[in-house]
């Protein structure tokens, strides 16, 4: 099945400075006829030809669905994380790294059961893909110690400005580093 490309609408092909601009006014609940004035009033002083109201409607649509799709996907993301105990945004990218990598080795699995095998492509494609998110992961990993290290210092100079010992100060710092 092979998926249909959609042709670039009238504001797809605007300056992204005024797709911007619909974005923002949309974001703040304007209305369409609204926003089809500011854009034309914009749109004139860059002497730019005017769109029509029908051209914002279809624009403005594809965002809002856009835009429910990527927080349905963030909010089941997070419903994943969560439900395995994990919450920091960092926790959640890294289980998204995973769900990803399993959904990509799956494919695989399927691809090669057909008689002709995987093509070389689909081959190629997954292992760089797969490569990507291991390096994704390893990034959020980083970012996490980098966390961890900072919060590590903050308690250690907190610790040492209430009076606490250089011994508790190492036991602070180990007990952080233990959590990593």
């Amino acid at each position: 099945m092979t998926e249909q490309r959609r042709y670039p609408g009238k504001i797809d092909r605007l300056p992204r400075a005024m797709q911007d601009l619909v974005g923002r006014l949309l974001a703040e609940g304007w209305t369409k006829t609204k926003i089809t004035e500011a854009l034309n009033a914009e749109l004139a002083k860059a002497g730019e030809e005017p769109v029509s109201r029908h051209s914002v409607n279809r624009y403005t649509a594809r965002m809002l669905a856009e835009g429910q799709d990527m927080r349905e996907a963030h909010e089941a993301a997070k419903g994943w994380a969560q439900s395995m105990g994990q919450v920091d945004g960092g926790e959640v990218d890294a289980y998204l790294v995973e769900v990803a990598r399993k959904l990509m080795l799956d494919h695989l699995h399927v691809v090669t059961d057909r008689d002709e095998g995987p093509k070389l492509t689909e081959i190629s494609q997954l292992a760089l893909a797969i490569r990507r998110l291991a390096d994704t992961r390893q990034l959020a990993d980083k970012r996490i110690e980098r966390r961890l290290a900072a919060a590590a210092d903050e308690v250690a100079s907190v610790a040492k400005k209430q009076g606490l010992g250089t011994d508790t100060v190492a036991a602070l710092r180990a007990a952080l580093a233990s959590t990593a």
